[in-house]
Formats: C-alpha cells, structure tokens, sequence
C-alpha cells in the first residue's frame, strides 16, 4: 500500500526553523535552508531537509507503516525514529541523509519491505535496531568513512553496503 499524498506543504524559510506536521494531516516539509528541526506526525508525511544541519523525527505516533520518504539534503544531518512503542510492518520508505556527515537512526519493532536507507557523501552513521526482518530493502553508505550496524532481523533479497566508505 502507498501513503496517500500529502494534503498539506509546509515551508520553511533560509533561517533555522522548527516546522511540525499536524496530527491527522499528511504534509510534505520543505525546510529549504539553514539548520531546521522537523518533527513528522503522520504516516505519509514527507520531510526535504535542505541545507544545514537539520534533525529529523518523526513525532507522536506510535505504530507507523512509515510510508515516509525523509531526505536531508547538505549539512551534518540526523535523522531519527526511535520510540519503544514505535512498530512498522511490511513499510516501504525511504530514509537519505546526502552530502554531510549524517547521523540516521532507526529503532521499531517490525519488518521493513522495499526500503532505502541511505547515507550519502561524507562520514555518515547508520545504527538499525530491533527490526524482524529485512525483504528487498538497501541499507548503504556511501563514500568516506561510514559506520553501518545492524543489530537484529534476517535479511531477504536484501542488500547491507558501506559503498565507497
């Protein structure tokens, strides 16, 4: 299944925002530039970073198919989904962290399905946790110095790449 489109855009500006999807309402976030926090509220939110040095989180709900795409742009950024009560089941998403040294964080219980986790160029850091198991999904580096750790699931069809780095 696909996350519906958002029904709502929310823009930022080229200072350091905080922009927050609201409950119930798909958005895409358009940071643009500067360093900016993002919370996602809602399976089917969409999150584009920008440049600057953006943290990323997705927000109050706890069990999430994560249909999300998350892209941060430039910068050192972090992008993170971590909750004890956070689950994903059968989700296809995508989670890119480009240029910068990136810090990605992914902690559900669940499978990931048709899936991309992705560093970029630069030093980046990808820690996954707690997932089942891994079908037809890509967890990559990029170039440079990565560091990638996978603490649990079974993978099938599934590729775990530190690229270049």
């Amino acid at each position: 299944m696909v996350a519906s489109l958002p029904s709502q855009t929310i823009t930022g500006t080229s200072a350091a925002d905080v922009l927050s999807t609201t409950t119930g309402t798909n958005a895409l976030v358009n940071a643009l530039g500067s360093a900016d926090t993002i919370t996602l509220q809602n399976d089917g939110d969409y999150a584009l970073g920008g440049e600057g040095a953006d943290l990323i989180t997705l927000g109050s709900t706890n069990s999430v198919s994560l249909e999300n795409s998350v892209v941060a742009g430039s910068g050192n950024d972090t992008i993170t989904i971590s909750s004890a009560s956070t689950s994903v089941s059968n989700s296809s998403y995508t989670l890119g962290g480009n240029a910068g040294n990136d810090s990605i964080g992914l902690t559900a219980d669940g499978s990931l399905n048709n899936s991309f986790v992705g560093g970029g160029l630069n030093n980046d850091t990808i820690a996954v946790s707690n997932i089942d198991s891994y079908i037809n999904t890509q967890v990559k580096g990029g170039d440079n110095n990565d560091s990638i750790t996978i603490s649990s699931g079974s993978l099938t069809n599934s590729v775990i790449n530190g690229n270049k780095g």
